[in-house]
């Protein structure tokens, strides 16, 4: 049961990615990163909190961190790599940031993912 929720997380996180719906257009691109890093942050601590303890993960520091660096998050390249850092800070290889059907045009340039 556990390992579907997380799936259902991965897969839930999949469509953060680049991902804004049409009414959030108005909002400025720092106010979506960061929003969509909140969500994130939520979503793991609400699916996968219980597995941090046991696996030494200090959730308020990490918290603490992403929060203050998607604050800093200007381009989708930047918040796609944000999100890929706060999925490896769980510690699970079932875990990853997938583009949605929408954003399959999303390319990282050759300096970030040769």
């Amino acid at each position: 049961m556990r390992l579907f929720r997380f799936l259902w997380l991965s897969i839930a996180l999949c469509l953060l990615v680049v991902a804004s719906p049409a009414s959030a257009q108005k909002k400025s691109s720092r106010d979506i990163y960061k929003q969509d890093v909140a969500f994130a942050l939520d979503a793991l601590e609400k699916e996968c909190g219980h597995f941090f303890k046991l696996k030494g993960i200090k959730w308020k520091a990490v918290r603490s961190e992403f929060t203050k660096s998607s604050k800093k998050v200007t381009t989708d390249e930047e918040h796609f790599m944000l999100l890929r850092r706060l999925l490896a800070r769980v510690k699970d290889g079932h875990a990853s940031v997938k583009l949605g059907a929408k954003n399959q045009d999303f390319r990282l340039s050759e300096e970030v993912m040769p």
